[in-house]
């Protein structure tokens, strides 16, 4: 886990990454292509500073570029921009975000620009069903997000020319109770600027408990 970095903050610890990191051509066998971050915990967190850059990175199973994991409390504060260019993987090509949404937890991202990124159909039998969405972001959780937190907030996203083998092209979300939080994931990209590249794509799949 974590072709480039690994980054597991737990038990109230405090991390803090600054400076600009590049993440060029990085692979895992499993999950986060450039870098896996976790936080598990009451008060532990995990804040990124600088510019993060993904480029050509790939994950076999999730997060071609950044994969993050947030229970128990945890908060993970990306404070500056984030740029994926042509990152890959089964689910989220450039993006993997997982939440416990039992109890609270804290997710901040401020600037995202996603393109050329894809999730592709993995050929292994075992994969094959389950692989294949979110071209950019693929956004999963357990337990009842609550919609005051405003936790989901993609407003500032910008995605150009990203695809999904199949479904959810920009973004895929599949969590429990989704209908509810799909008013605060907001995704209002601009225009794109290249032609041929078609607008993005929100799919959205609930789970019933």
């Amino acid at each position: 886990q974590g072709g480039g970095m690994f980054v597991w903050g737990d038990e109230g610890g405090l991390i803090r990454v600054v400076g600009e990191l590049t993440f060029d051509n990085c692979q895992s066998q499993n999950q986060g292509g450039g870098l896996f971050l976790i936080c598990n915990g009451a008060e532990s967190n995990i804040q990124v500073s600088g510019h993060l850059n993904f480029d050509n990175c790939s994950a076999y199973s999730s997060g071609g570029g950044l994969h993050l994991h947030i229970s128990l409390g945890g908060s993970i504060i990306l404070d500056n921009k984030c740029d994926f260019l042509k990152c890959k993987s089964g689910n989220g090509g450039a993006m993997y975000l997982d939440i416990n949404f039992e109890e609270y937890q804290a997710f901040q991202i401020k600037d995202i620009l996603i393109q050329e990124c894809y999730a592709l159909i993995n050929t292994e039998s075992s994969f094959y069903s389950q692989s294949g969405f979110g071209g950019g972001i693929f956004i999963t959780g357990t337990g009842v997000y609550d919609i005051s937190s405003k936790m989901l907030d993609f407003s500032k996203m910008k995605t150009y020319g990203n695809s999904a083998d199949k479904a959810g092209q920009s973004l895929y979300v599949a969590m429990p109770n989704v209908i509810e939080c799909s008013p605060t994931t907001r995704i209002n990209p601009p225009s794109s600027p290249h032609t041929n590249i078609p607008p993005p794509q929100l799919f959205v799949e609930q789970f019933i408990n």
